[in-house]
């Protein structure tokens, strides 16, 4: 995550890109994917994130596909919270106002 695409929106809520990469291509429509960038809102309090919008890079680094959402239109994604990614999510809230002060030096 970079932590220059982060913003508070709120208590306890964050706009972020995240960047996955993967180490085999994956599927995704008409190619496949090596890299996604997320824009997504984080709510560090619920351990929910909302995805609005996704680029997807193939092998050679090109977009092949984009989605954009409205906050009205995405839902806010949960997950157990015994599970790995409730885990990250709780890391990257943890992180979270480290990279926001970093961003401040800068």
């Amino acid at each position: 995550m970079r932590h220059d695409r982060i913003k508070p929106i709120g208590e306890g809520l964050y706009s972020v890109w995240l960047r996955w990469l993967w180490a085999e291509p994956q599927p995704w429509k008409s190619d496949l994917e090596t890299t996604r960038v997320i824009v997504a809102h984080v709510d560090c309090t619920r351990l929910r994130v909302r995805e609005l919008g996704s680029l997807h890079k193939n092998r050679e680094g090109k977009l092949f596909d984009s989605e954009e959402r409205s906050p009205e239109e995405a839902p806010w994604r949960t997950f157990e919270r015994d599970t790995g990614a409730a885990r990250a999510i709780a890391q990257l809230c943890e992180f979270i106002p480290q990279l926001l002060e970093a961003s401040k030096v800068h």
